[in-house]
This record gives C-alpha cells, sequence and structure tokens, in this order.
C-alpha cells in the first residue's frame, strides 16, 4: 500500500513538472515587477505566475492554520466543560437517591414486594367468599 502511495506522488509530481515547464514555454513573455522599494527587470511570466501561485498556497495554509488552532482550542474548553457536566449531572443523580432513601427509611424493592404480598392477599379474600 505504501509502494502504491509513493508511485502515484511521484507520477502527480511528473505530471505537474511537465504541466508548468509547458506553462513555462507558452509564457515566455518579460515583465517589469515594481514593489514599492524595489523594481524586478526583466522577469518571466510564468516565473512572476508561479509566485503568484505559491503565495496564495501559502496564505491559505496560514489562514487554514489559525482556524484549525482556534477549533483546536475551543474543542478542549467544550470537552473540560462537558466532564463538569457530567460529574455535576452525576452528584445530582446520586443525591437524588440517597434522600429517597433517607425518606422512606427503607429500600424501595422491599415496599414493592410488600404492595404484592397485600394484593395477594386480597385475591385470597375473595376466593374464600366464593367457596
Amino acid at each position: 500500500m505504501k509502494l502504491t502511495k509513493k508511485l502515484f506522488a511521484i507520477l502527480i509530481i511528473a505530471v505537474s513538472a511537465v504541466i508548468v515547464s509547458y506553462f513555462a514555454r507558452v509564457n515566455d513573455t518579460r515583465v517589469d515587477l515594481d514593489f514599492v522599494f524595489y523594481a524586478f527587470n526583466e522577469v518571466p511570466l510564468w516565473l512572476m505566475v508561479l509566485f503568484s501561485f505559491l503565495a496564495g498556497i501559502l496564505f491559505t495554509v496560514i489562514l487554514v492554520l489559525f482556524e484549525v488552532v482556534a477549533v483546536n482550542i475551543k474543542g478542549r474548553k467544550l470537552k473540560k466543560e462537558n466532564a463538569a457536566l457530567r460529574k455535576e449531572l452525576s452528584k445530582m443523580r446520586n443525591q437524588k437517591l440517597e434522600s429517597l432513601e433517607h425518606e422512606e427509611g427503607s429500600d424501595p424493592e422491599n415496599e414493592y414486594d410488600s404492595g404484592l404480598e397485600e394484593e395477594d392477599d386480597d385475591e385470597n379474600d375473595d376466593d374464600d367468599k366464593v367457596s
């Protein structure tokens, strides 16, 4: 798999080199480039276009990196908040269970079983009346 990826990368680089060389031959015109403090004379047009393209890629990469860092910072902040809320929720659930146990004075499961026994006694009484 790694060999396939390497071969694909080499193919992409080779095709890109052919395209750039063709572009350079077609756009061989010489132009002047004037900056505020410095001037370049007789620069090939293809070189100017290539540098402009690379500058755009560099600018985009820098913007994307800032965005990625901002998203990572926000993600960490949200994870901390989520952990605090889960801890608070767990604490609230445990407090509710403890307060119910203290109010009833016994285990809720035992009360459910005793309620069933009372219903069984009522049914037995009905059977005694029929006979």
